[in-house]
């Protein structure tokens, strides 16, 4: 029940076998109910996709598995057959809905009128779009994330639950990776199919990933100069200096509150629910204010943190 691939030059990729569920390699392998399910909701052209990487390790979360995700993309010929079929893909429409905008989804808002972040535009499929086409009508969190960094399995499956809860009510979440800081192998595209494969996480617009972008240092894209520079954290710095890092925008793109790495984003609800009633955010608890202490100290010390001439420049 594998896949055959047939390729027959360089332009010419196309599945010619039966694609199965088990056919997925680390699925096959661990034989999870919850894995297989996870996996069954995935949209048929990104098993393909993933199943072109053809190792368990190529979906593996961790430092420990860096080295060998990197070796699966190197190998002779895998890297040009993975960028023809997402290219493919994405230029097609299939993948529409997973992260082409034109598509809107069921409920969208489409683009809204956002004031402060006026003639910003970041990178998605390698083509720069207005920051508008993302942003939620009523709220929208910005949070830099990075795959390898462990805080991701808490993270990101509560970030898809509050992003789930209140989408429809004009809630938008922008994931931003980056190459700067602990380091991310992977390219844009991978980024956004490996969180979408392990968290379903990444339906466009109201849970989007974008392309990396430096979030710090000479080259700071306009977006985080923006909102770095409109709210410095409790410490009093601008800069971000951790992964995971969080930003809530106003409905006009007003950056109203900003959260540490470890704050849980179940913790953000209640002001999220806020600014989807038009009223004001409350007081902010004695926890919030506990973990930016403590991001001060890991920011100076933790392997995950963004350091200046170290990993960003």
């Amino acid at each position: 029940r594998t896949p055959q691939h047939h390729v027959s030059g360089a332009a010419d990729v196309r599945l010619v076998g039966p694609l199965s569920l088990r056919s997925i390699p680390h699925a096959a392998r661990d034989g999870a109910a919850t894995r297989e399910s996870r996996m069954s909701n995935l949209p048929m052209s990104l098993l393909v996709l993933l199943a072109l990487l053809g190792t368990p390790t190529a979906f593996r979360l961790g430092p420990a598995r860096r080295t060998h995700t990197r070796l699966d993309m190197q190998m002779p010929g895998r890297r040009d057959v993975v960028h023809k079929v997402a290219a493919a893909l994405i230029g097609s429409g299939v993948l529409a809905g997973f992260g082409v905008p034109g598509a809107q989804a069921e409920g969208g808002e489409g683009s809204v009128d956002t004031r402060g972040l006026q003639g910003i535009t970041v990178p998605f499929n390698e083509k720069p779009l207005s920051v508008s086409k993302f942003i939620g009508s009523k709220a929208t969190l910005v949070v830099n994330v990075k795959i390898d960094d462990p805080l991701s399995q808490a993270q990101m499956p509560e970030l898809k639950l509050l992003n789930k809860k209140y989408w429809r009510q004009g809630f938008n979440i922008i994931a931003v990776p980056t190459d700067q800081g602990y380091f991310e192998p992977d390219e844009s595209f991978m980024v956004r199919a490996k969180i979408y494969g392990a968290y379903g996480f990444g339906q466009f617009p109201q849970a989007t990933v974008l392309d990396k972008i430096d979030v710090v240092g000479t080259n700071i894209h306009p977006l985080y100069k923006y909102m770095c520079r409109a709210l410095p954290n409790p410490n009093g710095l601008k800069r971000i200096s951790l992964n995971y890092e969080k930003f809530l925008l106003d409905s006009e793109g007003q950056p109203v509150r900003r959260y540490p790495r470890k704050y849980s984003p179940a913790e953000i609800e209640k002001d999220v629910q806020a600014l989807i009633n038009g009223e004001s955010l409350p007081e902010a608890s004695d926890e919030w204010k506990r973990m930016w202490l403590s991001a001060e100290t890991e920011g100076e010390r933790s392997e995950y943190a963004f350091r200046k001439n170290v990993n960003y420049f």
